[in-house]
């Protein structure tokens, strides 16, 4: 069996966490992309066009194994040649292992700006798994670092060497942790789940930027794709009036499930879990630290 997906890479502007409208790179519309379902072992097609004005880029599938299609891997300049606006080009590859993975960017500061969306493998049936792999009672929760800056990778040459010169000293303060250590070279302004999040702010008043809403059901049993799109921060998830989350998955593999109030989640992976909600339901938080 075949899955063919179509997908229009463009440039929009947008305001993920109510500060201000920036440039953004969306996918058929949509920032972060839209999420790409397959059933293991089917033959994927994805077709490939970049409408931005001066961009080139390339995909790369993460966590999929390019077993016989290594020119799929989407890596610029090992495995293919960037494609340039205007350019168009089809990715066929296999879809194993099943599990959650993400698409991303693969050149530069891509993937800060939102080219970038979860990529979902399911059983095909032969697998004998347990837990829910996809219908209602499954979520996807994609993460990212934000940041206010238009063009990252300028700023960072900018505020690292003043005006480009590369005499002068730092010009910036770096985001330290608790301790004292260094998180980036970029500072963190806010985090972002599925496209949305809040700036805060101790000089101004917050705002009341619409937040991204998972509709649950009390005393029902939820599983919960999350993806870290991150570029450079780990976030701490957790779940607000609920003590006990159930990790099921680690990086699309099906483990023991390991009972935790919260988890550790760095660029790249992605962890599901298990909800079991037990609580009153009014709102609750999805939360995220650093």
């Amino acid at each position: 069996m075949v899955r063919l997906f179509d997908e229009k890479i463009e440039d929009r502007f947008i305001s993920a966490d109510g500060y201000n409208s920036q440039q953004v790179i969306s996918i058929n519309g949509r920032f972060p992309g839209p999420v790409i379902i397959a059933y293991e072992n089917q033959n994927m097609i994805v077709h490939v066009r970049n409408l931005m004005h001066t961009n080139s880029m390339t995909i790369h599938w993460h966590g999929i194994h390019q077993k016989s299609t290594p020119e799929a891997d989407g890596v610029a300049f090992i495995t293919q040649y960037p494609l340039l606006p205007g350019q168009s080009q089809t990715y066929k590859f296999k879809a194993f292992l099943f599990g959650t993975h993400l698409y991303h960017a693969h050149i530069g500061d891509q993937r800060t700006m939102g080219l970038y969306g979860p990529l979902i493998i399911i059983p095909n049936g032969h697998e004998k798994v347990s837990r829910p792999q996809e219908g209602k009672n499954v979520f996807v929760a994609i993460l990212q670092d934000w940041n206010h800056d238009d063009n990252s990778e300028v700023l960072y040459q900018k505020l690292l060497w003043g005006d480009f010169d590369r005499q002068r000293g730092k010009v910036y303060t770096e985001t330290l942790d608790p301790s004292g250590a260094k998180y980036s070279r970029f500072r963190f302004h806010s985090g972002l789940i599925n496209g949305r999040g809040r700036y805060y702010s101790s000089s101004t008043v917050n705002n009341e930027a619409p937040l991204y809403r998972f509709i649950v059901e009390q005393h029902q049993k939820y599983r919960f794709r999350v993806i870290s799109a991150a570029t450079l921060y780990p976030f701490r998830v957790s779940v607000e009036k609920h003590r006990q989350l159930y990790i099921v998955a680690s990086d699309g593999r099906e483990i023991q499930e390991e009972a935790t109030e919260s988890f550790i989640i760095h660029p790249g992976e992605r962890i599901d879990y298990m909800l079991y909600t037990d609580s009153v339901l009014v709102h609750i938080y999805l939360s995220l630290s650093l």
